[in-house]
């Protein structure tokens, strides 16, 4: 078949970069075709029978052209459990190959973890890929021996260097981590685990160091500072400042650290507190995001009065709604199903 690939995955443990590639890809797509041929489905927000439905409508479009269209899947996996795969199979039926030879379409499935040599999703891919008619794009946390490549890319993106003896600094941390996991959790060589935390590590450290750096390139007191306040407790309003400002890398590491250190659900009602405020001062958030947080703080709220479900739960679908800041206003009529798929207890 010829042409360019149709469909797309893009999944690993390296969300962060991942995530960012999707967005950007979107967004070329919406400058140059508008954003109205743009779709995105949050399958995690759904139902399968909903999602089945859902992703019918966006492949046959809004209008009675044929133009090019992109379609953006999120978190397909989330709900699904061992043998069952609803949402991966209402997936591989809709994508038959008179659709993938549609030349106006464009489908991204982004996964939030790595997926496992036996998924189903994967294979799918994995196949269509051979056929021509699908991409693969995987995105690793760096290896030790690669720390230094990825740093200097993730540096040159700001136009900034780091100076080898922070490098070598940061790369003797990073292997320490490395080493102490697959000795707790006795992994061989070359396996993987669940839970990779280095890229948040890494991730967190960088952007620290370039909040303290002056000179145009990080310094090895300046990469040590970073680490520091890695270890700084988390308050309300350092999460609400950094929504407000949209810094969603940060937002979702602080909220991250904020739940492994909070076990009051005072703490919980503090946050919604702050962040309330902060929404209703002047935020980067446009006023379709601002009303919808608003709502769902209201709802988070509530929620969380009455024990049901965890305000950790809560806190993390909140913060991952709300980054999708350009997708919310079409997910406004079903801003209360989120909390229905939350577990209980």
């Amino acid at each position: 078949m010829a042409g360019r690939p149709r469909a797309y995955l893009f999944y690993g443990s390296d969300t962060r970069a991942s995530l960012r590639e999707v967005a950007r890809w979107r967004a070329v797509f919406e400058q140059k075709h508008g954003s109205y041929a743009s779709f995105c489905i949050e399958a995690d927000e759904l139902d399968a029978a909903r999602f089945a439905d859902e992703l019918t409508r966006c492949l046959q479009g809004n209008t009675l052209f044929d133009e090019p269209r992109l379609i953006v899947i999120r978190r397909l996996t989330v709900q699904e459990k061992g043998k069952s795969v609803p949402f991966t199979k209402a997936l591989i039926t809709a994508l038959q190959p008179s659709i993938l030879a549609d030349e106006n379409l464009t489908v991204a499935v982004w996964e939030e973890a790595d997926l496992k040599t036996e998924s189903l999703l994967l294979g799918f891919f994995e196949s269509q890929e051979k056929a021509g008619v699908a991409k693969i794009h995987r995105f690793s946390v760096p290896t030790v021996a690669g720390l230094g490549r990825a740093v200097h890319t993730l540096l040159e993106k700001e136009g900034l260097d780091i100076e080898p003896e922070a490098l070598r600094w940061l790369g003797d941390q990073y292997g320490w981590i490395e080493r102490k996991s697959r000795l707790e959790l006795r992994l061989k060589p070359g396996d993987t685990w669940e839970g990779d935390y280095r890229g948040w590590w890494l991730y967190q450290i960088i952007d620290g160091a370039i909040l303290r750096n002056t000179s145009g390139i990080l310094s090895l007191s300046d990469v040590q500072a970073g680490h520091r306040a890695l270890g700084e407790p988390v308050g309300a309003f350092d999460i609400a400042s950094a929504l407000s400002s949209g810094n969603w890398a940060k937002t979702r590491a602080l909220s991250s650290r904020f739940i492994a250190e909070s076990t009051e659900s005072g703490d919980y009602f503090a946050l919604l507190a702050a962040l309330r405020w902060q929404l209703r001062r002047k935020s980067s958030l446009s006023h379709v995001a601002t009303a919808y947080a608003e709502r769902l703080l209201g709802e988070v709220e509530v929620a969380a009065k009455n024990g049901i479900p965890e305000p950790s739960w809560l806190l993390s679908l909140l913060i991952s709604r709300l980054e999708a800041s350009s997708e919310l206003e079409p997910l406004l009529p079903y801003r209360t199903l989120w909390l229905s798929q939350l577990p209980r207890g």
